[in-house]
């Protein structure tokens, strides 16, 4: 639900917003979520993460790990090696350590986006579509990033 809404924020904002993503698979959530990141880790070993991470998030009704291949293979890695990369736990290293980044984080829900301002030096964690869930910390949700974009508030006068 996230991505296209992020796609947009990237488009309409190009010198304002620069997306950084740290994998955080929660396999009880997703079954897939592990073995669509390192999928994800194996073609940034090819410097292909990005056109993966586009593959994956426009097929979300095929994330079995038999469709990988076919996704590497459209975006240029070759099909064979990376049947072998991924059968071979390539990849699940990166994943595992994006995953214990994210744990230290304390980033517990998907999706999570933390916004840093670099001219204020401020940062803002949105969770969920909707805000923090309950029992979590209190915290906007990404609606309200994408409704009221921080960048575009005015500065105060003087």
């Amino acid at each position: 639900k996230v991505y296209p809404m992020l796609e947009k924020l990237l488009k309409k904002y190009p010198d304002q917003v620069n997306l950084i993503f740290i994998d955080r698979p929660f396999p009880d959530i997703h079954r897939w979520a592990i073995p669509a990141s390192t999928a994800a880790q194996i073609a940034a070993s090819h410097g292909k993460f990005w056109q993966m991470y586009d593959k994956l998030y426009t097929h979300q009704d095929d994330l079995e790990p038999g469709f990988y291949d076919d996704y590497a293979a459209a975006i240029g890695i070759n099909k064979a090696q990376f049947q072998t990369e991924f059968k071979n736990g390539a990849g699940s290293q990166a994943v595992a350590a994006a995953s214990k980044f994210s744990d230290d984080l304390g980033i517990l829900e998907t999706p999570t986006i933390v916004l840093h301002d670099n001219a204020s030096g401020a940062t803002t964690v949105y969770i969920g579509l909707n805000g923090a869930s309950a029992g979590g910390p209190p915290a906007p949700g990404i609606m309200d990033l994408i409704a009221k974009p921080p960048w575009l508030a005015q500065a105060p006068k003087k």
